[in-house]
């Protein structure tokens, strides 16, 4: 693992970040097979960005920032995660309100 993988990953956050907004514009637009394609690009995007979360865990914790400590460089990656997950959470629940009400 190198640098790239955490470019890869800020990319990754970006794109689901996008993908959820890109959901909610569906979804406040009625618009069914958009969300619903909306919805699988997320579910897609959240699987691949959490399945280094180790692997990432583990280069930033070898890989330290001087001018950080460690421990806050992965306190501060697994808060990060945990709000991917929330985030993601939230989205696929308005998604099933959303398909619920059709």
């Amino acid at each position: 693992m190198d640098k790239n993988c955490l470019i890869q990953r800020k990319v990754l956050r970006s794109a689901v970040t996008k993908t959820i907004s890109e959901l909610d514009n569906c979804i406040a637009a009625n618009d069914f097979p958009a969300a619903s394609l909306a919805f699988t690009k997320l579910e897609e995007k959240t699987k691949r960005l959490f399945e280094n979360d180790e692997l990432v865990i583990t280069y930033l914790s070898s890989h330290p920032d001087p001018d950080t400590d460690p421990d806050t460089i992965v306190e501060n990656e697994l808060e990060q995660n945990e709000t991917y997950r929330d985030n993601f959470i939230s989205a696929k629940v308005r998604f099933q309100e959303f398909f619920e009400n059709l």
